[in-house]
């Protein structure tokens, strides 16, 4: 059974991704993401690009997971998360 759930937005960057199971990347355009950002928090663009500078690529990111659910419009959204839970709860059985 799966033992170990840990939801980190930087899992990677910190190791933290050492001491999990699998690994889920959500990942969205580069451009909505800094939308995203822009909205959610009181940053300038420079901060958000220096924040996204600090990371991993989507494409390291992604060679890294186990899975990966790409979060553009939330219609596709819940379908992904769904496939991948049943996907999860599979491996949790055995």
């Amino acid at each position: 059974p799966l033992q170990n759930y840990t939801p980190l937005q930087t899992n990677f960057e910190s190791g933290a991704d050492e001491s999990c199971d699998f690994i889920i990347n959500v990942s969205a355009d580069l451009e909505l993401r800094k939308k995203r950002v822009l909205e959610r928090d009181a940053l300038s663009i420079d901060q958000v690009n220096s924040r996204i500078a600090r990371q991993l690529s989507d494409e390291e990111r992604s060679e890294r997971a186990d899975y990966i659910i790409f979060n553009k419009q939330k219609s596709e959204l819940l379908k992904q998360v769904i496939e991948v839970h049943e996907k999860l709860k599979t491996v949790a059985s055995k």
